[in-house]
């Protein structure tokens, strides 16, 4: 069988190229799978991740490439065309919604076709109304997934809210693997993720104030890299924090950081899924996380291996922080819990899944 995947592109660190890279050397390696990925934002790049040899990269022109908006349309429809004639899928899958998607359903072929909806549905209409183009797609991307033969998404609360008859909830897995667990003794607190508004690590810093002003003896680590990195900086030495908060703008050894880490905090204003709260339940660190829409409350059992926070409830989110802190025996029993509760992120459990909404997919009549 032979699958396209359509991702934006291939060569950066986030959790969508990683679960993604996951998902496609699990199914060349394990199932044998033909498997085709097709960049359709940069024109070039190596996968940050290691990626089976066996899958066969392509990437497109870039739509910067034509000067006018009629050009560009062409362009993407000439693209869907050559991917449907010349590779021949049996089915495509995009990871991001593309133009292409809105092509595809006009050009006759057996190809069949799946959308993973990797945003939350809340963020999505967030920012619908940003911009008449943001608008526009929002209103061609509900036309597009209605015409899908599947649609994947990561929680059941995004299940209910696009409320269609074809939609599977299949979580990411785990993308780490660790027999070791933190001991949650250092004096650290950690957070991961992309330098980004989205993020909320501006709201964090804030929320370090306090926690500093109770435990100096503490430290925050922020490790991402992206556009908000010399903004944080700043806010940092504003507040007089530089000894007890270190913020890095390279990609980091996410497991050792776990590992020397006792309490992991994520304060996302949206967020789908949250892969990195799997990794820090991989590990044995308890989380504290803001109650952004809607994959923290579903990863995280509130009160038994971390804290789910009114979102931007800073003071909430200080004390429960402040809490385990001061309370060990607490911490380490949230931390035991979490790594038990990784076991349902498996990733030979979470492709069966995966892997049984690919055949039925297949087995569809058109």
């Amino acid at each position: 069988m032979h699958i396209v995947y359509l991702v934006e592109q291939i060569d950066t660190a986030g959790g969508t190229q990683r679960s993604l890279i996951t998902r496609v050397n699990y199914l060349i390696e394990k199932l044998n799978y033909k498997i085709t990925i097709v960049c359709t934002l940069k024109n070039s790049g190596a996968p940050f991740f290691p990626l089976n040899e066996k899958a066969n990269l392509i990437f497109l022109r870039h739509l910067t490439e034509e000067k006018t908006f009629s050009k560009r349309v062409l362009m993407r429809f000439k693209q869907s065309k050559r991917i449907l004639k010349e590779l021949n899928p049996d089915i495509i899958i995009s990871v991001k919604y593309t133009l292409h998607n809105f092509f595809f359903h006009f050009i006759p072929s057996k190809t069949k076709f799946i959308i993973e909806v990797r945003e939350s549905y809340n963020h999505i209409q967030a920012e619908k109304y940003n911009s008449f183009k943001s608008l526009l797609n929002f209103k061609i991307r509900k036309s597009i997934l209605k015409r899908q033969d599947a649609v994947i998404v990561l929680t059941e609360r995004d299940k209910i809210l696009w409320n269609y008859p074809n939609i599977h909830v299949i979580p990411n897995p785990h993308t780490i693997d660790s027999d070791s667990v933190s001991n949650l003794e250092n004096k650290k607190v950690l957070a991961i993720g992309r330098l980004t508004k989205v993020k909320g690590f501006d709201k964090l810093i804030d929320v370090w104030k306090i926690i500093n002003s109770a435990h100096p003896d503490w430290k925050l680590k922020i490790c991402g890299e992206g556009e908000e990195f010399h903004h944080l900086q700043e806010k940092i030495k504003k507040l007089e924090l530089d000894s007890s908060l270190l913020i890095t703008n390279k990609n980091v050894s996410v497991v050792e950081e776990f590992l020397s880490s006792s309490i992991f905090v994520m304060t996302s204003q949206f967020e789908s899924f949250g892969n990195v709260l799997v990794e820090a339940k991989v590990c044995g660190v308890p989380a504290v996380s803001f109650d952004a829409p809607n994959g923290p409350k579903v990863i995280i059992k509130d009160g038994k291996d971390g804290f789910i926070i009114k979102k931007n409830d800073l003071v909430a989110m200080s004390e429960k922080i402040i809490y385990l802190i001061e309370n060990e025996t607490i911490r380490k029993e949230f931390g035991r819990m979490a790594k038990i509760n990784a076991e349902i992120y498996q990733l030979d459990k979470i492709m069966e899944i995966y892997h049984n909404v690919i055949q039925n997919t297949i087995i569809q009549k058109k």
